[in-house]
């Protein structure tokens, strides 16, 4: 029979592994969001100099470099105007999540980024 603080500490150490992954998740998706419009915005500032859409997606590459990020050459578009819209993937950080079948792509995390060309 286990006394009530064993129980107390066994019930707060499982809050504290979904909690970690639940704010995992939320941060992973605010950072990511503000990502993608970073990467959009480098992009269509790129575009506005070359006129050159590899040229403007690799502007956009470059300023996701080192996070783990991929952005997906189908979802890349430059409008005539020079704005740029994409969608940037990452993956969260997760403690128990990345290994659960079902919750595994919940970890998997989209955001689209629309940028126009500085003035």
């Amino acid at each position: 029979m286990l006394g009530w603080f064993t129980k107390l500490v066994l019930a707060l150490g499982v809050l504290g592994l979904l909690g970690f992954d639940g704010i995992s998740l939320l941060r992973t998706d605010f950072s990511a969001a503000d990502q993608a419009s970073t990467a959009a915005s480098a992009a269509a500032d790129a575009y506005k100099r070359s006129h050159d859409v590899q040229l403007s997606y690799n502007a956009a590459l470059a300023a996701v470099a080192g996070n783990g990020d991929t952005i997906e050459t189908t979802t890349f578009a430059v409008a005539p105007t020079g704005a740029v819209s994409l969608v940037l993937h990452r993956t969260a950080a997760t403690l128990w999540m990345k290994d659960v079948g079902p919750l595994r792509g919940w970890t998997d995390i989209s955001a689209k980024g629309e940028g126009a060309p500085t003035s």
